[in-house]
């Protein structure tokens, strides 16, 4: 298992000094210990390598040693501090080999061999691992040097009972104690990086102090994930946060509050919605002269004795078609045909019919073909504005804050209100609708997102014609219905509500640009005469003919009856021009009586005439609509994803944690134990209750959206560096294949948001844990789970048990006066205070919930004949060793 704060010490280094034999039993401790995590990375030097000028040594990191030598790890890395320690060992008898310790010349020449390469402070110690029947030896202590006695016995921690080692403990089972005291001594656990003799002078003289240490430490990865989980999570709805010491509201009225801002939303772009239009002088009814009646009669007339009436309709028409109409339908088929086609029929040059794809480009290329020519051509339309604000509803709609100017948060009464479904404020990725894969070649879509309203209909449309496939025809049904419950479910949310505005508009301008052309081609056309109007011409020129016949008959008989002075000549000229005048009312009659209709055309199309140019004009504002307008629509379905994927995961997913491992027992001696914090749901329900309340303040998500924003240009990837130093230029790029944008809602959608601000929030939380919350940090890690050793495997303790005192920082008044085992000492040494505890020194370091402590006791320093160990027969050695004030020790600097 790991520490909680498993990262090396960087600044410091420790130096372990023995000779072969007993002492390597310490090393491999140390070095299982390693493995683990609990300890620092350390150098282990064998005295009897040891050369005039060669020091190897082994550098033991992650609990796997290197071969190394003093001088290459000095110049590797640059140190404040580094610890020499010399473990001792007087254990057993004197002339045994294993328990040798190191040569005084080699412990002075590693000394200065560190002073000579470092700059940096340096510490002498001498750990003295014993036990009460160790033989008399002549030497155990050395001036210059902190000569440590670590206590012969292991306890659960301050005040309580103790074992003591005795002649029947092997001396390699003295090894996990001593290796647990010399890694408190020397500042070796994880996390800690100090130790209790740091800037401490040596004592002067062969002086020695008692020493013991406590140690306690224990992770809690898995109740923090739980913790971090529940209060960052919004699987469960979102928060309703504060706003300043009141809290606002949930949404009941969903509909109301996204339709509300949607609302708000068009309100403040109309000008995205629909642009400005021409309008053309009201058409009066225009009388037709008497000239200009008998010259269509007379010529209606005259093609009706020809048998070519209906030739003289079309040309009558024709006559008032408009030349402007003309040109202007013949530019726009002319140059798109296909985009006519699109935008008239609906339909693409395959045949298949067209999507909002499809109509975007065929507006694009209208607009173009109406532009030709223009002396202000229409400028792109700039959609940034209106996306930003499109995000910033979803966000208010979220968390309740003031993210756009004329776009206020939703109010109940005095109360701010939020909605409490992430998917109402924006659908994120796991609310899009997958097509099974034998459906996505007829549907054409491989998912669908709940507002891409233009490409479900298309879906749906399609599916309509699977179903008529009897192989496809159930499963598209199937899918059908369950496209259509989909769309129910999410009908209410805001992008929904924000995309059925913009669709209602694109569709009527699509209409409106189709009626224009229509008027437009029906002002350029020929007319194409029917049947029925071809037939009504032929009737109306044959009942003329027979009129006519009839008055060329009479007006015949007239003349006879005269030329036979039947009747006066004077008489037979009036009858004739009666007859003439009656023929002339009478075909008159039937002429203007049957044309009726013709001079309806004549009046629609003198009015189409008029309206010519105002058409071109208000066709071309519309093909520009149409094309912003189908923009826009890309722009938000891409906005609509990156949104949803803000809001569903605004601090990212839950981070993979490592779950936390079994402890470990093998080893430890009961001064030293490593536990796991067991999870308490009670307590962690309670925390993420608490935390959410303090934590969740109006406009909340400004922060991660912000964060978001700031890596996108990172997460694309090398191509990203455009938007890295202004990443607002993304809000007026546009969507496709290559786009940046669009890159970046993939990213989001297939990857998540990134927990960058998830852990900076979470690291805020851990630092409340420290201050403000620290109770509710201490209701979390109530138990630990521990290794028992033997068959009992793990138990389960609660904290005070575990900790035992040893986290003495406020308690070490309260347990009253202490005191090491004195056996090491000799009778009169016992009958005076050298076995009391006079310093205690405590450091603690953790990182969130997990928590490692160490605790040292230290006694007075007395000099090392009061030891039982040391031979007084003998006189004090004269060897020589460096000394504090010698001149070996001159160049010394502490």
């Amino acid at each position: 298992m790991t520490t909680p704060a498993s990262s090396p010490n960087p600044s410091a280094l420790t130096v372990l000094l023995a000779a072969p034999g007993t002492m390597n039993a310490v090393r491999d401790a140390l070095t299982d210990w390693s493995a683990v995590g609990l300890v620092q990375p350390f150098l282990w030097i064998d005295s009897s390598g040891v050369q005039p000028h060669h020091v190897p040594a082994l550098g033991i990191a992650d609990g796997r040693p290197h071969g190394t030598t003093v001088q290459h790890a000095l110049s590797g890395t640059r140190y404040a501090r580094i610890r020499i320690c010399s473990l001792v060992p007087l254990l057993g008898a004197n002339d045994d080999p294993a328990t040798t310790p190191v040569d005084a010349a080699v412990e002075a020449q590693i000394a200065q061999l560190v002073l000579a390469n470092a700059q940096a402070k340096v510490e002498l110690v001498r750990c003295l691992v014993a036990r009460p029947d160790a033989a008399p030896r002549s030497e155990v202590a050395r001036e210059g040097w902190h000569n440590i006695l670590i206590s012969p016995e292991d306890s659960r921690g301050p005040g309580l009972g103790r074992t003591v080692f005795t002649e029947d403990d092997d001396p390699l089972h003295v090894a996990g104690p001593a290796a647990a005291a010399i890694a408190g001594l020397t500042g070796l656990w994880t996390g800690i990086g100090e130790a209790p003799l740091d800037d401490v002078s040596p004592p002067p003289g062969r002086t020695v102090r008692l020493a013991r240490t406590f140690t306690r430490g224990f992770t809690a990865a898995e109740v923090e994930q739980q913790v971090r989980a529940g209060v960052l999570t919004t699987e469960d709805g979102l928060p309703a946060p504060r706003q300043q010491s009141a809290m606002s509201v949930h949404a009941e009225d969903v509909p109301a509050a996204t339709s509300a801002m949607a609302s708000a939303l068009w309100h403040k772009h109309r000008s995205i919605l629909r642009g400005p239009r021409a309008t053309a002088a009201p058409e009066t009814a225009q009388e037709i002269g008497g000239g200009q009646a008998f010259k269509m009669f007379m010529g209606f007339l005259w093609n009706s004795l020809k048998g070519s009436p209906t030739r003289w309709y079309t040309g009558v028409v024709h006559a008032v078609s408009s030349a402007t109409a003309k040109v202007t339908h013949e530019m726009v088929f002319g140059a798109a045909p296909s985009s006519y086609a699109v935008v008239v029929g609906g339909v693409r040059a395959d045949g298949n019919p067209a999507g909002w794809e499809d109509l975007a480009l065929a507006s694009s290329q209208m607009s173009e073909a109406l532009n030709q020519g223009q002396h202000q051509q229409a400028a792109p339309a700039d959609l940034s504005t209106v996306m930003k604000d499109y995000v910033a509803g979803a966000m208010t709609l979220a968390d309740g804050g003031d993210h756009a100017h004329g776009m206020p948060p939703i109010q109940i009464g005095p109360d701010r209100a939020v909605l409490r479904d992430p998917s109402d404020c924006a659908p994120g990725p796991q609310d899009n609708l997958q097509i099974p894969t034998h459906l996505v070649d007829q549907v054409g879509y491989p998912s669908l997102h709940p507002s891409d309203l233009l490409g479900t209909q298309m879906a749906r449309a399609r599916l309509g014609e699977a179903s008529r496939n009897q192989h496809l025809a159930v499963e598209a049904d199937r899918v059908d219905a369950e496209i259509q419950g989909w769309q129910q479910r999410f009908a209410r949310s805001y992008p929904v509500q924000v995309g059925n505005t913009l669709v209602r508009q694109i569709q009527s301008t699509a209409g409106e640009v189709r009626s224009l052309l229509n008027n437009i081609q029906s002002a350029a056309e020929v007319p194409d005469l029917s049947g029925e109007i071809q037939a009504k011409q032929r009737s109306l020129a044959l009942a003329m003919r027979i009129v006519l016949g009839a008055f060329l008959v009479f007006l015949a008989a007239d003349i006879v009856v005269a030329v036979k002075d039947l009747i006066l000549v004077k008489h037979a000229v009036w009858i004739g021009i009666g007859l003439l005048l009656l023929w002339l009312i009478v075909t008159g009659a039937m002429f203007f009586t049957g044309q009726r209709a013709l001079f309806g055309e004549l009046h629609r199309r003198r009015v189409a005439a008029g309206q010519a140019e105002v058409n071109r004009e208000n066709l071309r504002h519309a093909s520009n609509d149409l094309k912003r307008l189908t923009e826009t629509y890309g722009h938000y379905l891409v906005w609509s994803r990156i949104a949803g994927a803000a809001i569903a995961q605004p601090f990212g997913p839950a981070p993979q944690v490592a779950p936390d491992p079994e402890p470990i027992s093998a080893g430890l001696p009961m001064a030293t134990r490593f536990g796991v914090a067991e999870v308490q749901p009670d307590q962690v329900s309670r925390a993420v209750v608490t935390i959410r309340r303090d934590l969740y303040r109006i406009g909340w998500m400004t922060v991660p959206w912000e964060q978001l924003l700031a890596e996108a240009g990172a997460r694309i990837g090398p191509d990203g560096y455009e938007v890295s130093e202004r990443p607002d230029r993304l809000f007026g790029m546009a969507p496709g294949p290559q786009s940046l944008l669009s890159r970046w809602a993939d990213v989001l959608e297939h990857q998540g948001t990134g927990t960058t601000s998830g852990n900076q929030i979470w690291q805020y939380v851990l630092g409340t844990f420290d201050g403000p919350q620290a109770e509710l940090k201490e209701s979390l890690v109530t138990q630990v789970r521990v290794g028992a050793g033997g068959p009992r495997g793990v138990t389960s303790q609660p904290m005070a048990d575990f900790m035992a005192n040893v986290d003495l920082a406020g308690q070490a008044g309260q347990v009253g006066p202490q005191s090491f085992d004195g056996a090491v000492l000799s009778v009169g040494a016992r009958m005076g205070s050298r076995t009391a505890v006079t310093q205690q020194w405590s450091r603690g370091s953790g990182s969130g919930l997990a928590r490692t402590v160490v605790l040292v006791q230290l006694g007075d320093g007395f000099p090392d004949y009061e030891l039982a160990m040391l031979d007084q027969s003998l006189d004090a050695p004269q060897h020589t060793q460096a000394k504090l004030g010698s001149e070996d020790a001159a160049t010394w600097t502490f």
